[in-house]
């Protein structure tokens, strides 16, 4: 007992130490200020995307997703690496021993990292966010990474699961329906 007050008295001292040195404020780089916060839905007339968000246990892949009125959604996986795709293999998901296979449309480079946008539908990306555990393979030029997209216990110590990668692409899917409800009931 008496170990663990001294522990916490010192954490406290240490915090207030540490907002003291720093004049108690934070302090971030314009280059901070100006990137887009991964997880931020981006909305405009037609589109709406989902700014990629790191996932757990690798954090320079990162999955974002992006929709235009007229076609079908894209799931997006960004590598910071900037390894290139093999364009002729598929991304895979497994999604609680299910599998999903999704196809590569296009690849382009986005704030410093290397991006693939696959062709999915809402139901798929419904499913990538709700499934307890989900896996990705991916298939970069002459290197296969597989991956676990949904955090674990230990994973939400570090970033509260609300933050994660699944808890975005529901909020795009959720957003994604909200905007075909309303289109639905503009044109209806």
């Amino acid at each position: 007992m008496h170990g663990m007050r001294t522990g916490i008295i010192g954490l406290t001292l240490l915090l207030s130490l540490t907002a003291c040195v720093s004049g108690g404020q934070a302090k971030t780089s314009a280059a901070m200020t100006d990137a887009p916060a991964s997880g931020d839905l981006n909305q405009s007339a037609g589109m709406l995307s989902l700014n990629p968000v790191p996932l757990y246990g690798m954090p320079e892949l990162s999955l974002g997703a992006e929709w235009q009125s007229g076609n079908d959604p894209l799931l997006q996986l960004c590598d910071l690496r900037k390894r290139q795709l093999d364009a002729d293999k598929p991304l895979v998901l497994y999604l609680d021993g299910e599998h999903e296979i999704l196809t590569l449309q296009r690849s382009d480079a986005v704030a410093g990292a290397s991006c693939g946008y696959f062709v999915t539908t809402p139901d798929q990306l419904d499913r990538i966010a709700s499934r307890q555990t989900v896996m990705l393979r991916v298939y970069f030029a002459g290197q296969t990474v597989e991956q676990r997209i949904s955090g674990t216990m230990s994973d939400y110590f570090s970033r509260p699961k609300m933050l994660g990668p699944q808890q975005r692409l529901k909020r795009f899917v959720d957003a994604l329906q909200d905007l075909n409800l309303s289109s639905a009931l503009v044109d209806g």
